[in-house]
């Protein structure tokens, strides 16, 4: 399955929901996306996932 975050432009200052994805995409874990992008709190990477979740969700209805 793959996941957009395409309604999250930016998860905090200078990182794009993008390269959340691309991380889940290639198999990458949330650990190595928040050891990568220090400037990204745990609670700001799980609010964009649910964020992501809730608009497919919401699209898939």
């Amino acid at each position: 399955m793959r996941i957009s975050l395409e309604g999250v432009e930016r998860i905090a200052a200078g990182v794009p929901g993008k390269s959340l994805t691309d991380y889940l995409e290639h198999g990458r874990t949330l650990s190595e996306f928040l050891e990568d992008f220090p400037s990204v709190t745990s609670a700001e990477a799980i609010a964009a996932i649910e964020e992501a979740r809730t608009s497919l969700t919401a699209t898939l209805k």
